[in-house]
């Protein structure tokens, strides 16, 4: 008699287990590049998380991992000190700091790293989409996120 009980909440069970994992999101796409020519060829730069505006033949040791079920992502890449100047008089400056995004893996590492230098904003003129950013001035990298 406990054993058929037992085969009626085995269906019970599986149906749940497939409903968990169905609103799982496990669409998260991660890309790391060692330069601009090798991402631009692979077509990073046309999926626009990074802002065409932030995107420079300098670029090295490109990271991105996005989320395209929440439109988020994070980023971050090394630029030659001139196309850093550049960047810089693109953006504007913010207070916000970087919040661990809901659903994108994000090393502390990085959040760390992301919060202890000057953050800025990149609004696109053509969308209304805000891009935050994070410069380290000394080793000219950028960290970026879109919320």
């Amino acid at each position: 008699m406990i054993a058929k009980r037992n085969y009626r909440v085995i269906p019970i069970l599986v149906i749940i287990l497939l409903f968990i994992f169905q609103s799982c999101n496990f669409d998260q796409v991660e890309s790391e590049f060692s330069d601009f020519k090798t991402a631009d060829k692979d077509g990073l730069f046309d999926k626009g998380w990074i802002p065409s505006d932030l995107v420079f033949n300098s670029m090295t040791n490109i990271y991105q991992r996005t989320n395209p079920d929440l439109n988020s992502c994070i980023f971050n890449y090394n630029l030659t000190k001139t196309d850093l100047e550049k960047l810089k008089l693109k953006v504007q400056p913010s207070s916000a700091r970087f919040k661990k995004l809901h659903r994108v893996r994000t090393s502390s590492d990085w959040i760390k790293s992301a919060n202890q230098f000057n953050h800025y904003y990149y609004v696109r003129s053509s969308q209304t989409d805000t891009v935050y950013i994070a410069i380290d001035e000394k080793n000219s990298k950028i960290y970026g996120w879109r919320k």
